[in-house]
């Protein structure tokens, strides 16, 4: 009976590696994640912008750190651990991700809004300022409805939560040219990456995150944090499965 189960099991270990290959070897799994960066906003100094102290993964639409642009930290609210990144009118922070041009990509973070009060955020393709291309956007009105426009002039609407922390992820596949938007556990929309904002950009390119106090639809007052950036479907060691 044991000399069966010892067959048994050399037999499932010699089917593993040949599907996944010999000890050591490179190989793509689907599953493997590796998290480029992360950010939870609580080693900043409250009271401070964040381009003025975040590194250079920070800036503001004009590169302006330290200015009315550039939103602070506070320590009022925060999903976990103490601090938070605080978004009111007129706020417009970048978060550069270097400019990908392949490979898969997922962003992850928490945003919450304060009652009667709205936001806004876009994912950049290219961040050239007023010449930059988009390749998504999400408009919060005070008024709890949210209008987001990825690949296409029509727009979706939706309505959102305030005084509640609501999870967004967006998965960027540069490799196959598409893109996935997930709201509160909901899959929003799913387009091809490079068509852009409207369905008539040709970028398939990963660069920026803008989070935006926009003044137009109602007062913009939302927190952001636990900021997650990763690749997915790397390569990777056979032994680190």
């Amino acid at each position: 009976m044991r000399l069966k189960q010892n067959v048994y099991l050399l037999l499932i270990a010699f089917m593993a590696t040949m599907l996944w290959g010999c000890e050591g070897e490179d190989v793509i799994s689907p599953n493997q994640t590796e998290t480029i960066f992360t950010e939870n906003f609580d080693s900043y100094i409250t009271g401070v912008g964040i381009a003025q102290q975040g590194g250079s993964k920070w800036s503001t639409w004009n590169n302006a750190p330290g200015s009315p642009e550039d939103p602070v930290i506070t320590s009022s609210l925060a999903y976990s651990g103490q601090k938070s990144l605080q978004l009111i009118d007129g706020n417009d922070a970048l978060l550069l991700l270097g400019g990908k041009t392949k490979g898969k990509y997922q962003i992850d973070f928490l945003i919450y809004f304060e009652d009667s009060k709205g936001g806004y955020f876009n994912v950049l393709q290219e961040f050239n300022g007023d010449d930059s291309e988009w390749g998504m956007q999400i408009f919060f009105n005070a008024d709890g409805i949210a209008i987001l426009y990825a690949g296409g002039t029509s727009a979706l609407s939706f309505y959102f939560s305030h005084n509640d922390w609501l999870p967004i992820g967006l998965f960027v596949d540069l490799d196959n040219d598409n893109a996935s938007l997930i709201f509160d556990g909901i899959e929003m929309v799913n387009w091809q990456w490079s068509t852009g904002v409207y369905g008539s950009n040709s970028t398939k390119k990963l660069d920026a995150v803008d989070f935006y106090g926009f003044q137009q639809q109602g007062i913009s007052g939302f927190y952001i944090d636990n900021i997650v950036f990763s690749e997915t479907g790397i390569l990777g060691p056979y032994e680190d499965y």
